[in-house]
């Protein structure tokens, strides 16, 4: 978790591995929900191909292994709404506003 929050906090990519995919991602809120951790980010490359679409995906950290902070400017999600449910108890939040 702390990768992803420093990443988080440069404004930095970060990639790992997510059911046998590799992912590089623009990390943008971390999260509590059901006790559990979340990581929602903007896709970037699932094993090394862009998205068909760009979208905010959500990741049990769980889920995560091989988590590596990248020097690369990450994309800001602009669309979200942190006022929805589903963020819980939100831990950590990109905010470029």
């Amino acid at each position: 978790m702390a990768i992803l929050v420093r990443s988080i906090e440069a404004r930095h990519c970060a990639s790992w591995m997510y059911n046998h995919l590799k992912i590089l991602a623009a990390p943008q809120i971390l999260y509590r929900r059901n006790d559990n951790l979340y990581c929602d980010a903007v896709v970037i490359q699932h094993d090394g191909k862009a998205p068909r679409e760009e979208k905010l995906g959500t990741f049990r950290l769980a889920g995560m292994t091989a988590v590596k902070s990248i020097a690369r400017l990450a994309l800001f999600w602009p669309h979200r709404d942190l006022a929805n449910s589903r963020y819980g108890s939100i831990l950590f939040v990109r905010d470029d506003e």
